[in-house]
């Protein structure tokens, strides 16, 4: 629990205060700061979906509860669009989008407080790619390539799945894989011509 933040509701942030971009455009991304006297934050594309109960209420309480971790501050958010299942068919449709924020925490420790925020929400790990009330994945920071047991920066399936680089790319356009060099834009073009 943030110190500094009361925990009536009264003073929590309002997800509506965040800003969504609804075209191309979006924040200019300037990745980790390294000058002396700046702040070491970095800033992440935080996929979000959900297919279980009110899957907009879900996520919006999902970023609202992002924002409320300490380090971290959501900066934008796209639009929700509904998606098909990826992977396991048999569910409900997703809805999925995804959030720019900016923090000071680790990547690990970011996982840990993504994870504890979707089990806060009722989600339950278990089948993989199943059913869920809430989903946060880490998709992308520029120029991070992280491969740990624990998670892969970028996520490892990002440029196979459409519902996760179009909400990415609403936030960064100019977003690429920083393995390849390859842009996030080109990707989505391959997938949606098939």
């Amino acid at each position: 629990m943030n110190p500094t933040r009361n925990s009536s509701d009264a003073e929590k942030p309002n997800t509506d205060e965040i800003p969504t971009t609804r075209t191309g455009g979006g924040p200019e991304f300037q990745g980790k700061k390294g000058n002396q006297g700046e702040s070491d934050a970095r800033r992440f594309v935080v996929g979000l979906g959900a297919n279980l109960g009110d899957r907009e209420a879900n996520l919006r309480e999902g970023v609202r509860r992002l924002d409320g971790v300490p380090s971290v501050r959501v900066l934008a958010t796209s639009a929700f669009i509904e998606t098909a299942p990826w992977g396991l068919l048999e569910q409900p449709a997703f809805l999925n989008g995804a959030a720019l924020i900016e923090t000071t925490l680790s990547p690990l420790a970011l996982l840990a407080a993504a994870r504890a925020i979707e089990a806060s929400l009722g989600r339950v790990r278990g089948t993989p790619w199943g059913p869920r009330t809430l989903d946060l994945d880490l998709l992308w920071s520029e120029e991070l390539i992280l491969d740990h047991p624990e998670l892969s920066v970028p996520h490892p399936r990002l440029t196979e799945r459409s519902f996760a680089l179009s909400p990415l790319l609403e936030l960064v356009p100019t977003a690429s894989d920083p393995r390849t060099g390859i842009s996030y834009l080109a990707s989505l073009d391959s997938l949606r011509k098939g």
